[in-house]
């Protein structure tokens, strides 16, 4: 082993913690953005977004709505952002019950 190697050290590395959208909650930092990879589910397509916090980085799966939001052209990789969410509460155009969400980028 080369000298320069033996004296490195060494952290683990591992994935972000997984956000689910169970509870409202408030989730603020610097938006990493998503990978090409995308799960469907029961509702259709979501992408794995992910976000660094002030503790650690966190990674979420969007639901429509959220994507909706986060496809803004004002939120980008590196942006700082704010998303809120509410809890169930929108009725969609079917008369069942939504997810409600609303996303802030700072400027």
């Amino acid at each position: 082993m080369p000298e320069t190697q033996a004296q490195e050290s060494w952290e683990e590395v591992s994935g972000g913690s997984l956000v689910t959208w169970n509870e409202p909650r408030v989730l603020e930092g610097v938006y990493q953005g998503f990978p090409a990879a995308k799960v469907a589910g029961q509702f259709g397509e979501q992408y794995k977004h992910s976000i660094v916090t002030d503790e650690a980085r966190v990674e979420f799966y969007s639901p429509a709505i959220l994507e909706r939001l986060l496809a803004d052209p004002r939120i980008k990789a590196g942006s700082r952002i704010r998303i809120v969410y509410e809890g169930k509460s929108e009725k969609t155009s079917t008369g069942r019950m939504a997810k409600a969400f609303t996303v802030q980028v700072a400027t």
